[in-house]
């Protein structure tokens, strides 16, 4: 990501996603992670450094995914935004899932360990 936000709205108020909020959320990620075991401390602490969150315009609908260790959002997250107080997509949540992926978990494993299908 660059330095500069990335702009863009909900169905209410203009929101910004910046580069402070996905790094924030990515912390806030790997901490939820960490906390599941060991292992996936551990697999984290071998990642360090090498997982990227890329913001731009994805297609199909997609809110996000991850590819390897790069984790693509998509700007608008698929027309709703990123504001979960006007029915837009928590950042946290879909960080959660995407670096689940990255630490090679499947959608059953994820939403098992979160509770809910994010």
């Amino acid at each position: 990501m660059g330095t500069s936000p990335t702009a863009f709205s909900t169905s209410a108020t203009p929101v910004t996603l910046t580069d402070d909020d996905v790094t924030g959320a990515l912390a806030e990620a790997a901490a939820f992670w960490a906390a599941q075991g060991p292992q996936y401390g551990a697999a984290l602490t071998r990642l360090a450094g090498s997982v990227v969150v890329d913001v731009g315009d994805l297609v199909g609908g997609l809110v996000g995914y991850a590819d390897g260790t790069v984790i693509r959002l998509d700007t608008a997250a698929a027309g709703r935004g990123w504001d979960p107080g006007n029915g837009g997509y928590d950042l946290v949540d879909v960080l959660v899932h995407e670096l689940g992926h990255v630490l090679g978990l499947d959608h059953r494993q994820i939403d098992r360990l979160l509770g809910r299908q994010v």
